[in-house]
């Protein structure tokens, strides 16, 4: 399955194909589509429910490549190719959606992660759509090359039938992979989502 780069502006999932009317789309291999930037295009092999896609902003660039460890079949590296002046980390961010997030529900995003050298990564759940607010608390992880597990709890402010998990990635252009991720419901005792 290929991933794709594209601006959050202009997405919309359609019966898990996702339609891209952005600025512009990039294929993850960095090949430049050839599609115009104002036609609308469906993506037959774009990420589909619970997949990951690279999300950029105000300059920000990277690809996304996914592999496999024996461990963790669903495991991503996200390379930063450039950065702004004063980058934050929403700049070039991974997104996996979606979710289905309840108002009060405590939830654990855990992780284990590495990166060419120490560097921040931000992680929450948010909306995957207008206002773009995350939906509880926000934590920010200093992630170094050796391989280390983290965890982001937090407790859902509103519901939202098509939330996202999203890492921050915008501050550093060191490399970074992601592996072992599980989003798990801890008010009610279930996985919601591993990889």
């Amino acid at each position: 399955m290929k991933a794709f780069l594209m601006s959050k502006r202009g997405a919309a999932v359609v019966f898990g194909v996702i339609v891209v009317a952005a600025a512009y789309r990039i294929n993850v291999g960095g090949e430049a589509s050839s599609t115009p930037a104002d036609a609308p295009t469906a993506v037959a092999d774009a990420p589909t429910a619970a997949s990951w896609f690279l999300e950029t902003q105000e300059g920000g660039a990277g690809t996304l490549e996914r592999f496999s460890m024996p461990d963790a079949p669903d495991s991503v590296r996200v390379s930063i190719t450039s950065l702004p002046g004063g980058a934050e980390g929403w700049y070039v961010k991974v997104v996996r959606a979606p979710y289905q997030i309840a108002a009060g529900t405590r939830y654990r995003v855990s992780f284990r992660a590495r990166a060419e050298a120490p560097r921040p990564v931000g992680c929450a759940i948010g909306n995957n759509h207008e206002p773009w607010l995350a939906i509880g608390e926000y934590h920010e992880h200093v992630v170094t090359s050796d391989w280390t597990t983290f965890e982001c709890p937090l407790t859902a402010s509103a519901d939202d039938s098509d939330a996202r998990l999203f890492f921050d990635l915008g501050k550093s252009e060191a490399w970074v992979e992601l592996t072992q991720i599980v989003v798990r419901d801890e008010t009610n005792d279930r996985v919601l989502d591993a990889s």
